[in-house]
């Protein structure tokens, strides 16, 4: 068979040189502007014809051959069938030199994706091909047009080379990744994957430290069958997970033929057979060449085979094999030494596993502690909520997120109090009673959503009106510690979003959130107790002595403005005489409730004293907080108290001082609003005094 395959190399060998023997002639005869004979145009057709016939028959078996090496020979005849089609039309365009650049691309393919004696071969016969053309034969001296010519040849050539180098860099990193990430699947399941490791490069790095401790020990045990046995070639070949290719994953040889970086078919040979069968195999005389030992590519004298296969977890997963150059190389203890060296391969890799399963409890521990230390360090609620946010972010880098909290304050609403990814302001919003939120918190059951965004008008998530970016994948959580439920969490993803595994990290995270998110809400409640006040839910008199002392302070320092409205309500003693003092504390209630609803969030609204209210216009001047104190008159006015048995309406007397206008200390400008309300007390009572 060898010697068939040399005789059809030497014949087309023959036969290229003939033809290109023949176009340079044709060329010479074209410019000496000889008459071609009809034979002659014969011929020419019938050379054109023979070529293209010849490179589509070897681009055929290039092609056929695509998965198994292709070797230098059949490269070299596909370049010069393609090579001669080329410089056949060059020839009978005598001067036209528009072919020429097809000779550029030639010699670029050549240096880009085969081996550089093939390309220097016909970088040389280009050159030599066309300074015959240009410069030898009769009355062509033109030096200038080839020296043109030959710089471009070199620049598109180095081109060429500079692409292949850079595909061998990028193919043997792209290589290194797969092993190591075929590798690491080789000893781990799915589930076991880690969630510190869900981000792509932490993940690489982690199954590279463990990955490469099974490349080193697997080298270690082929060292010692080499020693011990001095085969021609030891490898171990790792089973790809399709069950159709194979690959050497470590191999000490004597030869420079093994197909290292090469997927190699299962189909044939003596590797596929044991995969099959999984079963050892021990050949004595090997025949068949490269077809059989089909991880060399060339045929190679081997004459001795023994094969053993690796397995884990009950599936083959390698061979074990080594060969000689030798008949009968390999006896029963041969045998018996290669089998050992399998069970060594295998027990590194429970080792591996072993490893990264520490490594994986210990990265999964450590981030599930810092998450814990971070969201129990934060005492706020909004701190906790907006770090719980943070962390799932970090983790399954969601498109939206959302929790809502059952607010007693609001009547057992379920409100929205942190949020990532909205466009709207939506903090603070009432859910609605038709929203999936407030479906998930009444029946505490889990929901996930797939394909939510074709989904999305049966159901809102807060409410119909505020807008959600697009969502393929909609999760919420309900939020519950004991047997409280405390509201729910969204998360909206573009794309599939999290897997089983990822989602589990997240219900853990979530059960923790929701001790966070009730130690926070228990340590504001014991705040509130001790800032507000217990009847009307605005600030207490401490508490407003606090602010008013640093709000001065603030306004000293960066001059700025601030004004303080003090207010009471009007003949409240009759009303307690006349109707109770039930009536009396609902009156109190409402009138706070109109305050806080009337005042700037950053405005300090204190009950401060019986029946009397203040509250502290932040950076705020004289004439705006007397605006604010018409504003709230008038609606007090309005106001109809409702209670059991009847219903009154009350009025209110307000008195307004500013900072530093009437006052640069705190005792000066609480006077001068007292004072101010003293004088609307006295001039008729339901009015606003400015001091």
């Amino acid at each position: 068979m060898i010697v068939t395959e040399n005789k059809k190399k030497i014949v087309k060998l023959f036969l290229f040189f003939l033809l290109l023997i023949y176009i340079v002639g044709l060329k010479q005869e074209i410019l000496l502007e000889l008459s071609l004979s009809q034979l002659k145009r014969f011929i020419n057709v019938f050379v054109i014809l023979l070529v293209m016939l010849m490179l589509i028959i070897d681009s055929f078996k290039l092609f056929k051959k695509k998965q198994i090496p292709i070797k230098d020979w059949d490269v070299f005849f596909w370049g010069g069938w393609v090579f001669l089609s080329i410089l056949f039309f060059i020839t009978i365009q005598n001067k036209d030199l528009n072919f020429l650049p097809l000779l550029y691309i030639l010699n670029t393919l050549m240096f880009a994706f085969f081996s550089e004696k093939v390309a220097f071969f016909y970088m040389a016969i280009t050159i030599i091909t066309q300074f015959l053309y240009m410069c030898v034969f009769p009355w062509q001296r033109d030096y200038i047009t080839f020296s043109f010519f030959g710089i471009m040849l070199v620049i598109f050539s180095l081109f060429g080379y500079l692409l292949k180098k850079e595909r061998k860099e990028k193919l043997v990193y792209e290589t290194k990744l797969t092993e190591i990430k075929e590798g690491a699947k080789a000893f781990l399941s799915r589930e076991e994957v880690t969630f510190e490791a869900l981000k792509e490069d932490k993940r690489i790095e982690h199954l590279q430290s463990t990955f490469g401790f099974f490349e080193e020990r697997v080298f270690k045990i082929l060292q010692q069958v080499k020693e011990l046995m001095e085969p021609y070639t030891v490898a171990y070949f790792k089973i790809k997970e399709d069950g159709k290719t194979y690959k050497i994953f470590e191999a000490i040889s004597d030869s420079d033929y093994l197909r290292y970086n090469d997927d190699i078919s299962l189909e044939e040979g003596v590797i596929g057979w044991i995969f099959k069968h999984e079963k050892s195999l021990n050949f004595s005389s090997v025949k068949g060449g490269n077809r059989v030992l089909n991880y060399y590519d060339t045929s190679l004298p081997v004459a001795s085979f023994l094969g053993i296969p690796v397995f884990w977890r009950n599936k083959i997963v390698g061979v074990l094999a080594v060969d000689s150059l030798q008949d009968n190389a390999f006896n029963p203890d041969s045998e018996n030494i290669v089998k050992l060296a399998a069970l060594q391969i295998q027990e590194a890799m429970e080792n591996v596993q072993l490893i990264q399963q520490m490594q994986m409890q210990y990265r999964e521990f450590s981030a599930l502690y810092d998450g814990s230390k971070r969201m129990i360090k934060s005492f706020t609620l909004e701190e906790s909520l907006n770090t719980f946010l943070d962390i799932i972010n970090t983790i399954t880098h969601n498109e939206a997120s959302i929790i809502a909290l059952i607010d007693d304050a609001k009547g057992h609403e379920l409100v929205i109090k942190s949020s990532k990814g909205l466009d709207d302001d939506v903090i603070g919003k009432r859910v609605e009673n038709e929203s999936l939120l407030l479906w998930v918190v009444n029946h505490k059951q889990y929901l996930d959503l797939r394909h939510y965004d074709a989904k999305r008008k049966i159901k809102p998530i807060i409410a119909s009106n505020i807008k959600f970016p697009k969502l393929q994948r909609v999760m919420i959580y309900p939020l519950g510690f004991e047997d409280r439920v405390l509201g729910a969490l969204m998360l909206g993803y573009k794309d599939e979003g999290p897997d089983d595994y990822e989602k589990r990290i997240i219900e853990i995270l979530t059960n923790q959130a929701s001790i966070s998110i009730s130690n926070a809400t228990l340590f504001e409640q014991v705040q509130r107790m001790a800032t507000t006040d217990g009847l009307t839910g605005v600030y207490n008199h401490r508490h407003f002595q606090e602010k008013f002392n640093e709000i001065l302070m603030r306004a000293e320092r960066y001059n700025e403005k601030f004004s303080l409205i003090l207010i009471d309500i009007d003949f409240f003693k009759k009303v307690n005489d006349t109707y109770g003092h039930q009536v009396g504390d609902i009156v109190l209630k409402k009138v706070a409730q109109t305050l806080q609803q009337a005042a700037r969030k950053v405005d300090i609204v204190a009950r401060y004293g019986g029946e009397e209210f203040a509250i502290i216009c932040v950076n705020d001047d004289k004439r705006n907080a007397a605006k604010l104190a018409e504003r709230i008159r008038k609606e007090i006015e309005n106001l109809t108290i409702v209670f059991e048995g009847g219903k009154l309406k009350v009025t209110a007397s307000f008195g307004v001082a500013s900072f530093p206008e009437d006052g640069k200390d705190k005792v000066t400008i609480v006077e001068s609003a007292d004072k101010a309300l003293y004088e609307a007390k006295h001039s008729g009572r339901n009015r606003v005094i400015i001091a």
